[in-house]
């Protein structure tokens, strides 16, 4: 064997060439960047810090600069890699829970990565607590809290609201051991009527109270008062089995778990009426309100027969897209115009909701000529000033120009051409009264191509009778195969519902009409009643602004379930399919 010691050196060589020149090469510094899970923050409450480099930086992180305004309570890293068509990416995640040493606006300082450098951030520091997320008062909270191990804290924003106006009710659990089995209430109103909705995802962080150290989890709710006067939301009740510490093999001996029950102070809301300064004909109250405009050609062209749509939106903070009013829309008889139906949404923002509605005119001039289209003026209570404010969009001359070919006329749509009326003593008389019509000649059929005209239409019957009798067993198969999914579930819950509104049982009705939306909707269920109902018709979902108030309201009215299985058994909506997402499907309005 002769081995080739001069080729061997130069592969070797061209090897080492290549790597000295990767070497050699720049590499691109990694961009990072810098955020909080909140801002502001309370002094005394865990927050996030969080690095993400979109690419490897050229080091390990120096977190030292941190210490100077905040305490690191742990940290954690994550990377993520992929590859798509081809290109490979890779990014990485620090995330750190720190708690803040002074109130103020504090610096993030820049961290060193490496070579690489994170950029410099704020983030506002509350002395006491952020409004919204509990009480503002530090003291008040440290005395509440004691040497308890478990307790609840409540607070609702603002004390003194409008009626049907927002009120922002937050519900912190702090726990220092390990709890199980637990249950929280959800809040009930007393001595007032009010509609009760749950928003938002649970909060989980740390913090410290008078030194001690507490696990804390937060929950939002928005209350809409329905009627003026003194107004009470009752205590919360906490129950679970609590223990200093977890088990332990190494201690199977240790501290048992106990029962414990725990109860929030309650909440008395003066609710005042609509006031004498309001002149508009709706009702609307809420922290901010915007109406803007869009057109489909943007700047607007009208032509002559020409279609054109105007989107008008209007958008609230502290209100449901079911408290905005309906959008007036302007009317001129050279115009004629198609509205679709108006699209709502609700959204989370802040531990409250900022509703929005959405309406689309398809407008169609029929003659050229100076038109102005009016404004739209929208009268709302700003709840943060209290004073009245108007949404407003101005009004817009625009100019209709003629269609081509029409020379200024107005445009009427052509009606279709009768069609002529046919003498059946006419019939056959074309040639012998001189028309140009000549009749078509008759071929005649053998009676080999009658054979096989006749053996097609059999074996066309018996395919199609063969395909019919398929379809027929099948369906009868299916009830057999589905008994045990979903449709004997959806029936099952049926009849149980049935027999809870015969029974007049508001909590059993509910938990019910929550499954069969859960089945009815599997794609996107609804978590409450409030949002069952926005996705039924209008009559029932008043039956079931009913039952909520029936639960939360406590108006001292027994609730009565015969209207309401009488109204659900006839208008409840059709089973969505498995299988496919809901298309077009238009929300219904929702009155609060």
């Amino acid at each position: 064997m002769v081995i080739h010691y001069e080729a061997m050196r130069m592969h070797l060589n061209r090897g080492l060439l290549w790597i000295l020149l990767f070497a050699a090469a720049p590499v691109a510094a990694a961009d990072i960047t810098v955020t909080t899970d909140r801002d502001p923050a309370s002094l005394n409450e865990s927050f996030q810090i969080v690095f993400e480099a979109d690419s490897s930086p050229d080091g390990d992180p120096d977190f030292s600069p941190l210490d100077k305004d905040f305490q690191v309570l742990s940290s954690s890293q994550s990377s993520n890699i992929s590859i798509t068509n081809g290109n490979f990416t890779s990014s990485r995640k620090w995330v750190l829970n720190v708690l803040a040493r002074r109130a103020g606006t504090l610096t993030i300082p820049s961290v060193a990565f490496g070579n690489d450098q994170s950029p410099r951030s704020s983030i506002e520091v509350i002395n006491g607590y952020v409004p919204g997320n509990g009480a503002r008062n530090p003291g008040r909270r440290q005395a509440q809290a004691g040497d308890k191990d478990v307790y609840l804290e409540v607070s609702a924003e603002p004390k003194d609201p409008y009626v049907q106006s927002q009120v922002r009710y937050t519900v912190k659990l702090y726990l220092t051991g390990v709890v199980s089995n637990a249950s929280l209430s959800e809040p009930e109103v007393t001595k007032g009527n009010a509609v009760v909705e749950r928003v938002g995802k649970d909060k989980d962080y740390e913090t410290s109270v008078g030194g001690r150290r507490y696990r804390v989890k937060e929950r939002h709710f928005v209350i809409y008062p329905q009627a003026s006067g003194r107004m009470t939301i009752e205590p919360l009740r906490f129950q679970a089995r609590y223990s200093t510490s977890a088990f332990s093999l190494f201690d199977p001996f240790g501290p048992q778990p106990r029962s414990i029950a725990r109860q929030s102070s309650p909440v008395t809301l003066d609710v005042r009426p609509i006031p004498a300064g309001f002149s508009g004909d709706h009702w609307l109250p809420a922290k901010s309100v915007h109406l803007t405009e869009t057109w489909s050609v943007d700047p607007p062209a009208f032509k002559v027969g020409e279609p054109i749509t105007r989107t008008l939106t209007i958008t609230a903070n502290g209100v449901t897209a079911s408290q905005l009013p309906e959008i007036q829309h302007w009317q001129d008889a050279d115009f004629k115009q198609y509205p679709d139906q108006p699209v709502l949404n609700d959204n989370e923002y802040g531990g409250g909701i900022v509703g929005g509605r959405q309406e689309k005119i398809a407008v169609i001039p029929s003659r050229p000529g100076d038109f102005v289209i009016p404004a739209i003026t929208i009268p709302w209570w700003n709840t943060t000033t209290d004073k009245i404010e108007y949404a407003q969009l101005p009004e817009r001359k625009i100019t209709v120009l003629a269609a081509a070919g029409s020379a200024g006329r107005e445009i009427t749509p052509a009606r279709p051409a009768p069609l002529p009326e046919i003498n059946p003593a006419q019939i056959g008389k074309g040639a012998a009264d001189g028309q140009s019509e000549s009749p078509q000649p008759v071929v005649p059929v053998s009676r080999s191509s009658r054979f096989w005209m006749w053996l097609s239409i059999a074996l066309g019957v018996i395919w199609l009778v063969t395909v019919i009798a398929w379809w027929l067993s099948r369906y009868r198969r299916a009830p057999m195969e589905k008994g045990n999914g979903v449709n004997a579930g959806m029936n099952t819950i049926l009849k149980e519902l049935k027999k809870a509104c015969a029974g007049n049982d508001p909590e059993r009705t509910k938990e019910l009409l929550l499954q069969w939306a859960r089945l009815n909707w599997p794609k996107n269920p609804p978590r409450s009643l409030g949002e069952t109902g926005k996705r039924c018709g209008s009559t029932l979902k008043q039956e079931i602004d009913g039952l909520n108030n029936a639960l939360y309201g406590k108006g001292g009215e027994a609730w009565d379930g015969g209207p309401f299985w009488r109204v659900f058994s006839g208008e409840r909506p059709q089973n969505e399919k498995p299988g496919e997402e809901p298309k077009g499907k238009l929300e219904p309005l929702f009155r609060i």
